[in-house]
């Protein structure tokens, strides 16, 4: 059996992967970390899916389960080659389309569930302000996300 970080990790994957990205193939769709300062992608535009921050976890009820909180980190990069502006409308369509497939099942009601871990019972999302540009590739633009992913263990 795969641990919950895995199951949550390739269930997101496939979820972005299914999801009609116009200009991102599926295979640009990857589980890693984002690129490090002085470090060169294959390809861009792409979707990094990557860990962040720690694991918190916290006793729930009297049953002896133990509600942990997943985070994960969905960014959008792109070369910074050209004029950025002319693609900023691409990015922040990318990055809703993304944030909608991760909120929203395929018929427009809230998603609460995640497919391949029974566990997730809530998955809330927000935006991602900021990024340490010093501990990052700077030859890519980066937008992202925040998804949250509450598990029952």
């Amino acid at each position: 059996m795969a641990s919950v970080a895995y199951a949550i990790d390739t269930a997101l994957q496939s979820m972005l992967r299914s999801a009609a990205l116009d200009g991102i193939t599926s295979a640009s769709i990857k589980i890693r970390s984002l690129p490090k300062s002085g470090e060169t992608l294959d390809a861009t535009p792409l979707i990094v899916i990557s860990a962040v921050g720690t694991i918190d976890s916290a006793p729930f009820s009297m049953e002896g389960r133990i509600q942990r909180i997943y985070r994960r980190q969905v960014t959008v990069i792109d070369a910074m080659e050209g004029d950025y502006a002319s693609r900023q409308d691409q990015h922040a369509t990318w990055l809703e389309l993304a944030t909608q497939t991760i909120q929203k099942e395929p018929d427009g009601s809230l998603r609460s569930k995640l497919s391949g871990v029974p566990s997730v019972w809530l998955i809330m999302v927000e935006r991602v302000d900021t990024f340490d540009r010093g501990k990052l590739a700077e030859d890519y633009s980066y937008q992202g996300i925040i998804a949250s992913f509450y598990s029952m263990e």
